[in-house]
């Protein structure tokens, strides 16, 4: 077998060189990319507003940075703020059915 570090063809493609193959496929997505890019306006425009909303939601993340995770989350996810308001909700609810 070969020593670490050694293949067994020495004058073969030294490290960091593209293999062409990979080299061409690479180019070929480009283009491919490019022109799609290009006609995504148009593509958008065709789509019912419904699936417009759909692939937009699905592009943005790759536009734009994500959110910080919210930090003032409880156990089940909800912010201290909305907790607070929905136990505000709550309580007038119960208040209202006393009454009537």
């Amino acid at each position: 077998m070969f020593k670490p570090g050694k293949s067994g063809n020495p004058g073969g493609r030294p490290r960091g060189v593209p293999n062409k193959v990979s080299g061409k496929i690479r180019k070929m997505l480009g283009d491919v990319c490019k022109r799609e890019v290009e006609r995504l306006p148009a593509n958008l425009i065709a789509l019912k507003p419904v699936d417009r909303v759909k692939v937009l939601c699905k592009l943005l993340p790759l536009v734009l940075p994500p959110l910080p995770p919210a930090t003032d989350e409880n156990e089940n996810g909800i912010s201290k703020r909305m907790a607070d308001l929905l136990t505000q909700l709550e309580a007038e609810a119960e208040g209202k059915a006393e009454t009537a």
